[in-house]
């Protein structure tokens, strides 16, 4: 094995050390703001959909331990609306939240359906791999807590 894969398998380890001893105050049971916002939707969820809402609600509902937890499905099968619950659920509980993405063109798709999606009031901004005045004016917009949800890509 060579000692750049040991190195990042070694990362990786004390990664999950660290996050396995972090802890966070619950989000509150959801409301029915909540509720409202969910039915605004429009598709009817999946069996698995479904499934997935209530797991990602009783991560933040009743863990104390800060969320790890993947999405995996075929394109059109409604990750993007399990994650949008799951933000709107932490910015209600006053947190900000990074929504990323693989690619600036799925980062870029997601910003939208967040805009379209999130009540007014609830400030998203797209972040690029520039060092523009834009982008360094978001990010301390994001530092003052003035943005509640930042999208982007994961490098």
């Amino acid at each position: 094995v060579s000692k750049k894969v040991r190195a990042q398998a070694t990362n990786i380890i004390k990664l999950y050390a660290a996050r396995s001893v972090m802890r966070r105050p619950p989000c509150k049971e959801d409301d029915q703001d909540f509720v409202d916002f969910c039915n605004m939707f429009q598709h009817q969820p999946t069996s698995d959909q479904l499934q997935c809402m209530e797991d990602v609600a009783k991560d933040m509902i009743l863990r104390r331990q800060p969320m790890d937890r993947l999405l995996c499905g075929d394109v059109g099968f409604g990750k993007t609306e399990v994650a949008i619950r799951a933000v709107y659920r932490a910015v209600k509980n006053n947190r900000q939240v990074a929504f990323l993405a693989p690619t600036t063109i799925l980062a870029a798709q997601h910003y939208r359906t967040l805009c379209k999606r999130l009540p007014e009031g609830i400030n998203v901004e797209l972040l690029r791999q520039t060092r523009s005045k834009t982008t360094m004016d978001a990010k301390e917009r994001i530092a003052n807590g003035e943005v509640h949800v930042i999208v982007g890509t994961h490098t």
